[in-house]
């Protein structure tokens, strides 16, 4: 694939910036899924979390882990959870390719993935009933407040849903970008010379 984008283009020169960027982007891309080990990893990583999620995603109104809810699963929790599966895994291994080639680490990304993965289970699990109760020991309206927040994050599910695959888009895109731009010198040339 990388052969593909790198002969695709003769001349870069006349690439804007933008342009060039993205072109070094997705050879990066090719460059580390290229490698047996990032592809396995990338694979497996992908395959495990969307398996999770599969499950997980129906069980939460639940709000234990009930193996055969997964049959109540959604088309945009389904999806969701091949969406989020597939990019949490190529935001990990680009992490970990990163540091192997020793480019500089991006900060954005293991945030990012938390906080996408947090704002999902905040419908019905007793994330915030808890939150709630401890904010009402000083606050005592906040007590009555747990089942309209937690209405809220039901009925406007797929908001969230949408916002952690935005986020995650957004950690991919800053990784790649960062490893394209400030590539170690030596993993340039092994790519020239093939």
């Amino acid at each position: 694939m990388s052969l593909y984008i790198q002969s695709e283009v003769t001349n870069p020169d006349y690439l804007s910036s933008k342009e060039r960027l993205r072109m070094e982007t997705m050879t990066t891309l090719a460059r580390m899924l290229g490698d047996k080990k990032y592809l396995a990893m990338y694979l497996a990583l992908a395959t495990s979390v969307t398996v999770l999620y599969i499950f997980l995603l129906p069980t939460l109104p639940f709000g234990a882990f009930v193996p055969q809810a997964v049959r109540f699963i959604t088309p945009p929790q389904l999806v969701f959870a091949f969406a989020f599966g597939w990019l949490l895994g190529l935001l990990v291994t680009a992490n970990v390719y990163a540091r192997k080639v020793g480019a500089k680490m991006n900060k954005v990304a293991p945030i990012t993935s938390v906080i996408s993965s947090a704002v999902n289970v905040l419908c019905c699990t007793p994330v915030i009933p808890i939150a709630l109760a401890i904010i009402s020991g000083t606050v005592p309206v906040a007590a009555g407040l747990s089942p309209s927040v937690q209405f809220f994050f039901e009925r406007y599910y797929f908001v969230f849903y949408v916002f952690s695959v935005a986020t995650l888009v957004y950690a991919v895109h800053r990784m790649l970008s960062n490893l394209a731009c400030c590539e170690p010198p030596f993993l340039a040339r092994r790519s020239q010379d093939a």
